[in-house]
């Protein structure tokens, strides 16, 4: 796994960010990008939060829970700019299964916070990371 983005997309011989974009790459090199942000905000806390990925036998998985006593949050990330409630599929099974997970939150290209379930909140990338 790269930490560094941006480093792994220029090795793979992308030239400019729209490049990336239209790829088929894109969604694991946003990924990377966000579990960096987010690996390096967990180790400003303290205590400090787990990260990690979860994933079910059957496949279904969550790209990223961070776990701090006992409460969790489920984060999913898509590349999508109008989320739906099929994006929220993996999130609202793994908040059936974890009732200490009060919500779950959907990392996405949408331009504005929306409510996707009653429990699965859309957020613009660039608000979860404080850009």
């Amino acid at each position: 796994l790269w930490t560094d983005a941006a480093l792994s997309a220029h090795l793979a011989g992308f030239l400019s960010a729209e490049e990336l974009r239209a790829s088929r790459e894109w969604g694991l090199s946003l990924e990377a990008w966000i579990g960096h942000h987010l690996r390096t905000f967990a180790s400003l806390k303290s205590p400090t939060p787990a990260l990690y990925h979860w994933r079910t036998t059957d496949g279904l998985e969550i790209d990223f829970v961070l776990e701090c006593g006992r409460k969790c949050l489920p984060i999913e990330v898509k590349t999508t700019e109008r989320p739906g409630i099929r994006d929220a599929k993996n999130l609202r099974f793994f908040l059936e299964k974890h009732p200490e997970a009060p919500f779950g939150i959907l990392a996405c290209e949408c331009e504005i916070p929306t409510v996707i379930a009653s429990n699965v909140l859309a957020v613009p990338i660039s608000t979860l990371l404080l850009n």
